[in-house]
């Protein structure tokens, strides 16, 4: 099932997204490596009610989560985001989506209000030193039973960015958004109802 409602060229590339809602606060949603908006349709129409929110559907790539990558599709979420008219955005990414909002913030700084990460990749990468250096507010979100990237690479994060907070859902793995998508949704509507 295509979750897509619009397209952007990128290249030779058509960049397939979702977007809902008109409210005045702006989220973004990065899926994580091999994935498509759709993983998201369990949250966004909650999200959609007070929120524009847009999803792209990056294109799938194999092998490992890398920095190459991260660039690539930073780049290309970059042009959605100027499509879809979006700036200023809560980014939330899950795993490879998580790193790709950290390279957002070093490249694209006027996209990025907030940042949400939920079970991401890239905690060790350069990225990480931008967003402790940023000081904007971060919201970690984990799946305890994450057999990808274990809490622990979570509670380290945490204790590397002074204005994060920890998050651990139980009962979900790497993807919470779809695994608890209520416990996932009330955990971020806390974090998006702060200014």
């Amino acid at each position: 099932m295509n979750y897509d409602n619009r397209s952007v060229s990128f290249g030779s590339l058509e960049l397939g997204y979702r977007i809902e809602g008109d409210g005045p606060l702006k989220v973004l949603l990065l899926h994580g490596l091999r994935s498509h908006s759709g993983t998201w349709r369990r949250v966004i129409p909650g999200l959609s009610r007070a929120a524009t929110v847009v999803a792209p559907s990056l294109p799938s790539r194999t092998g490992d989560a890398t920095s190459e990558l991260a660039e690539l599709y930073t780049e290309q979420v970059s042009a959605v985001c100027a499509h879809a008219g979006l700036s200023h955005a809560v980014v939330v990414g899950n795993s490879m989506g998580g790193w790709v909002a950290m390279r957002l913030l070093s490249k694209h700084r006027n996209l990025v209000s907030r940042i949400v990460l939920e079970d991401t990749a890239g905690s060790d990468s350069e990225d990480v030193r931008t967003l402790e250096r940023s000081q904007i507010a971060v919201l970690i979100v984990w799946g305890e039973s994450d057999g990808i990237l274990p809490v622990t690479s979570g509670r380290e994060l945490h204790s590397r960015l002074p204005r994060s907070e920890l998050r651990v859902i139980s009962g979900a793995g790497h993807v919470p958004h779809w695994e608890t998508p209520e416990a996932f949704s009330g955990v971020l509507g806390e974090f998006l109802g702060r200014r």
